[in-house]
């Protein structure tokens, strides 16, 4: 795409700091921001935002070593945290309030996920029960097929602002048709409340 795709604008804000920002308007923290090769590049659209950036080292190794390196640093900074969600910086329409969705059905079970297009997804919220299994994906293996492992377990809720992702030149394309891309300088979250305390888990991938 000709930069890190984090770093393309939407009406006004890059990628990353839309995601970001939506992870802190679902009131849910800490946010924990895990980047990758071009960390150096992306971390400034960070600057004034009340997150915690962690780099992952071993980004090559595929979207599981970026879960595993965003989780380790989640339970440094909330050991007794009891629920994550996991979301990606490519889905431009997720907000805080689609987040907030998922969160709230919790109550109903350990594992909740994005519904659209018939397909289930990120962003996607996992009890402390899945934390072993998330540390132990290895290679591609994201969140997807975590949730296809457990499927019958799922509480599935629809968001239909999920279906939008920005992976080709073509995605691009198409969402500049709707008038809402443009060019910017060049640059799967966790919540549960717990005695009281609602925690954010922040998952940013650099592709």
């Amino acid at each position: 795409m000709g930069r890190p795709k984090q770093l393309l604008h939407i009406s006004g804000a890059s990628l990353i700091r839309r995601a970001v920002q939506a992870a802190i308007d679902s009131e849910g923290h800490p946010v924990v921001v895990v980047l990758g090769a071009n960390a150096e590049l992306i971390r400034p659209e960070l600057d004034g935002l009340e997150v915690h950036v962690t780099v992952n080292s071993e980004w090559s190794a595929g979207m599981s070593a970026s879960i595993r390196c965003g989780l380790e640093r989640l339970l440094t900074l909330a050991p007794e945290i009891e629920g994550v969600v996991l979301m990606l910086a490519d889905q431009p329409e997720i907000t805080g309030s689609s987040l907030r969705k998922l969160m709230l059905e919790q109550k109903h079970s350990a594992l909740v996920a994005a519904r659209y297009n018939d397909v289930l997804g990120t962003p996607a919220l996992f009890s402390r029960d899945y934390f072993d299994e998330l540390l132990q994906l290895e290679g591609q293996s994201g969140a997807r097929s975590l949730i296809e492992r457990h499927r019958d377990h799922v509480r599935m809720v629809d968001l239909p602002e999920a279906t939008r992702d920005l992976d080709t030149p073509e995605d691009l394309a198409a969402f500049r048709g709707h008038g809402v891309m443009t060019d910017g300088s060049d640059r799967q979250a966790g919540s549960h409340t717990h005695d009281g305390k609602q925690y954010h888990y922040e998952q940013a991938y650099n592709l």
